[in-house]
């Protein structure tokens, strides 16, 4: 398929799936109401349009049995960097699997099955031995496995601060900055239009997965500059390498909120408590990425985009969901899933 007939084909497939994204005031009304019916729920989301999922499945497997469905239609007709790309963004549903393994079973000792039955199923999209993972007698073994695999880098990374160390926290935090900065990587081989709109897209979600993540290494855990500015990743839109080198050491929380560019001091306003501030720049994040997907000049951007808000829908959803089974009340359901930013 010639490239212009690609753009135009997936501009209006994106186009249709727009109506499967619903506004904020919905997700407040399902939060507000006093019983919801799932499978309800799961229509209105527009969940069986191309896929009809087994029969007697959770909720959470049904969203995401749809949602990788919906991400292999729009990776179909991708080519080259854009479909290498595409598949790099992915990764980060296989890397909760990764997690999972090292929190469960290599920290918490849960039962092999226990542990099986809360990873994600991912089908062919699935690129690590999970089964030989999952025997692992701890970290190291782990990571010796990742050796042989794609996330080697990563491997490497987390070996080196973890026998410097001695804690996993150092693993879990080399999993997120190496995918981040592999993502930034694969930017570079895109046209300089696409990388514009990249930026202008996964820009403003690394600088708040950096705001966020370097008051809690520098404050929180305690971490040393030098330290925190290691598992920081670049390309942010705000906070370049260089603002990040001079925010990582200050001493103070306050007084990184006080050297912020006014775009983020905008943001954040007088609000000090960290979740707080992860919502306010979640919130704001969401409204550029309504944005950007509404735009036609990147098709991946718009692809990304378009991915980014249903994932994040339905990891919406769930909590609601769950929140409900739970007996919790709207008030808090509403502002755990930032619904009140």
């Amino acid at each position: 398929m010639p490239v212009n007939a690609t753009d135009s084909y997936l501009n209006t497939r994106i186009s249709t799936m727009t109506s499967r994204l619903q506004p904020a005031a919905w997700f407040q009304q399902v939060a507000q109401a006093e019983s919801v019916k799932t499978d309800e729920i799961l229509l209105q989301l527009a969940l069986f349009d191309d896929l009809q999922p087994e029969d007697h499945l959770e909720p959470e497997t049904v969203m995401l049995q749809a949602f990788l469905y919906e991400f292999k239609i729009l990776l179909r007709p991708m080519k080259g960097q854009a479909r290498r790309l595409l598949l790099q963004w992915i990764r980060r549903v296989e890397l909760r699997n990764l997690k999972t393994i090292l929190h469960g079973a290599l920290l918490l000792h849960k039962p092999l099955e226990e542990l099986r039955s809360g990873m994600l199923r991912i089908g062919d999209l699935e690129t690590l031995p999970f089964k030989e993972l999952l025997q692992a007698d701890d970290i190291l073994e782990m990571l010796r496995i990742l050796d042989k695999t794609g996330y080697a880098s990563m491997a490497r990374q987390a070996r080196h601060l973890f026998e410097e160390h001695n804690d996993p926290f150092f693993v879990n935090a080399s999993i997120d900055q190496r995918y981040f900065n592999d993502l930034v990587v694969s930017f570079r081989w895109m046209s300089d239009i696409d990388q514009s709109w990249l930026h202008k897209l996964f820009g403003p979600l690394i600088d708040r997965h950096n705001l966020i993540w370097l008051m809690r290494y520098r404050f929180t855990y305690g971490l040393k500059p030098a330290e925190t500015w290691y598992l920081l990743s670049p390309g942010g839109y705000h906070l370049p390498s260089s603002r990040l080198y001079s925010l990582v050491n200050l001493d103070s929380q306050e007084r990184v909120l006080e050297q912020l560019p006014m775009a983020l001091k905008n943001i954040i306003g007088d609000t000090r408590n960290l979740f707080d501030i992860e919502l306010l720049l979640e919130s704001a994040n969401e409204h550029i990425t309504w944005s950007i997907q509404k735009k036609q000049e990147s098709v991946i951007t718009r692809t990304l985009a378009w991915l980014i808000l249903r994932e994040k829908q339905l990891l919406r959803t769930r909590g609601i969901l769950k929140g409900k089974q739970l007996s919790l009340g709207s008030e808090l359901v509403s502002y755990a899933m930032g619904l009140e930013h």
